[in-house]
């Protein structure tokens, strides 16, 4: 009798290879989505884990940082709710776009943070940056999945990426950088790590764009 976790179907060796798989059928947009969703994480762990140490050491009180949670439920809630017409009606792609603009605008805003009241109009962003991503992902995986049937293991990459390969970066690397360098430079770096993602996303489009065009 032939028992789980064996064969290539199941067990760590079987996920290994159906990883193996996605990756060889992948090809270029799904390569830059891969890329792009760490500098989002990274993003996403710094907000989450440094902030509020960042807005106490700024003599923030406790009503503040709860009043911080309540901005991002402003946004996330529509957010949420609205995702899938708004992927209807720009694009996955655009959603990448934005969301890595937000996390750079949010993460710019918290650098030159003078008074942690004025933290509140970048929590308005938590939505776009949050809400509006991570809804999309499990939709940009179903897209970007070269051979149907991994559907799964792609979100599983995706979420990898995002909260394990990104969120170490943001959270272990940003609190290095945090006593490091200090605050405002930790999140300026963040903010440029996006914008070497919107970087990349706009240059692999202009050169498809370019090879269309060439191709007509």
């Amino acid at each position: 009798v032939r028992r789980g976790g064996g064969g290539g179907g199941g067990g760590g060796v079987g996920y290994i290879r159906r990883v193996c798989r996605l990756l060889r059928g992948l090809d270029s947009r799904a390569i830059e989505t891969l890329i792009v969703v760490v500098p989002m994480g990274a993003g996403c762990a710094a907000c989450n884990t440094l902030v509020f140490v960042y807005l106490t050491g700024m003599g923030a009180s406790s009503v503040l940082l709860g009043t911080t949670i309540v901005f991002n439920i402003v946004t996330e809630i529509p957010c949420f709710r609205y995702s899938r017409k708004i992927r209807d009606i720009f694009g996955v792609r655009f959603v990448l776009y934005i969301g890595q603009l937000a996390y750079a605008l949010r993460l710019i805003w918290y650098s030159m943070l003078k008074n942690p009241w004025l933290v509140l109009p970048a929590e308005l962003l938590h939505g776009i940056t949050y809400a509006l991503v991570w809804s999309s992902l499990a939709v940009l995986s179903t897209e970007i999945t070269p051979v149907k049937g991994l559907e799964a293991t792609t979100q599983t990459l995706f979420s990898l990426l995002f909260g394990v390969v990104g969120g170490c970066l943001g959270s272990m690397g940003g609190g290095y950088l945090y006593d490091a360098i200090g605050p405002r430079k930790t999140f300026f770096i963040f903010a440029i790590f996006n914008f070497a993602g919107i970087v990349l996303l706009f240059i692999a489009d202009v050169f498809r764009w370019i090879g269309r065009r060439c191709c007509t």
